[in-house]
């Protein structure tokens, strides 16, 4: 895949791993559409990305809802008459409590439910616009942590999406 053509999808835009892909993939000359629920976080890197290249899109997604999910993808369809080529699914995650501790499961299994729920949620939509546009592209789930000296729990959640 040539990357200089290829739609670019990045997740949690906003996140330090979000942001940091966005800028590599601008340098590169790819097409990006950036989204994130942090609607001025998503402005912070939409705007280090637009420096660099004039191809570059977002959208705020308040919600990663499927109606939410489908409109973003009716966006892309708009933006660029297709589907991306690359899904980088990026999940910024807090830190998940210890499996043994204070905390009650209860709190541990929602982020978990939702972290998986949306990871699937917008891989099936991303594969299913790919499938339709006859293209090949690639999806790549990621699970970073935003604050680089809390990694508690994080193996965890990779696990997981391992």
């Amino acid at each position: 895949m040539d990357i200089k053509s290829a739609i670019i999808l990045i997740t949690s835009a906003s996140s330090m791993l979000g942001s940091t892909l966005a800028v590599h993939f601008a340098h590169l000359g790819a097409k990006i559409i950036l989204c994130d629920q942090d609607k001025f976080g998503l402005m912070e890197t939409f705007a280090r990305c637009k420096a660099i290249s004039q191809d570059v899109h977002y959208y705020h997604t308040p919600d990663y809802s499927l109606e939410t999910i489908h409109r973003l993808f009716d966006f892309i369809d708009q933006t660029y008459h297709g589907a991306p080529d690359v899904l980088v699914n990026n999940w910024p995650n807090a830190s998940l409590p210890p499996l043994i501790g204070e905390q009650r499961a209860e709190v541990f299994l929602q982020k978990l439910a939702m972290m998986a729920s949306t990871l699937f949620t917008l891989g099936q939509a991303s594969a299913e616009r790919m499938r339709i546009n006859n293209k090949p592209g690639v999806i790549v789930n990621v699970i970073s942590q935003n604050d680089e000296y809390d990694l508690a729990g994080i193996e965890n959640a990779n696990s997981m999406v391992s």
